[in-house]
């Protein structure tokens, strides 16, 4: 994980305690000791955080619901389900296909389901990142 990667608020996995955990202010000041004030790295930040993967069920904690695709839709070759927003930013989600997630902006209107650009999400803390820099404001659970 990098240390752009790193945010308050977002969720990982604490090394010390196995568990996730919401990474606050104090987190970041325990890193900045771990490297004597120096330059973040990858080796310091994995001490003490591992990212964490996402899940069907980290995104039903996001609110996200699961909308399928018909069998009929043409995108049904590219994705196997879709997960939306049931809030102000409906038309934003994540495609899943083959157990793995991609960002999408997704829009399903008179013509049907379609969806505009893909990149693939891997881990909790990506979709948070995301979303903030989408919507301007934490994802919460």
């Amino acid at each position: 994980m990098k240390a752009n990667e790193l945010r308050i608020g977002s969720y990982y996995q604490s090394v010390k305690f196995n568990q996730p955990v919401k990474i606050d202010i104090s987190d970041f000041r325990e890193l900045y000791i771990l490297c004597d004030y120096a330059e973040l790295d990858e080796d310091i930040i994995a001490e003490m955080f591992k990212p964490i993967p996402l899940t069907e069920a980290w995104l039903i904690d996001f609110g996200l619901i699961l909308k399928r695709i018909p069998d009929e839709v043409d995108d049904k070759k590219y994705y196997d389900d879709v997960y939306l927003f049931n809030k102000e930013y409906e038309e934003f989600g994540l495609c899943r296909y083959n157990d793995n997630y991609y960002f999408d902006l997704v829009f399903n209107d008179d013509s049907g389901w379609g969806t505009i650009g893909v990149v693939e999400i891997k881990y909790v803390h990506q979709f948070q990142n995301l979303y903030w820099c989408i919507c301007g404001k934490e994802l919460e659970k």
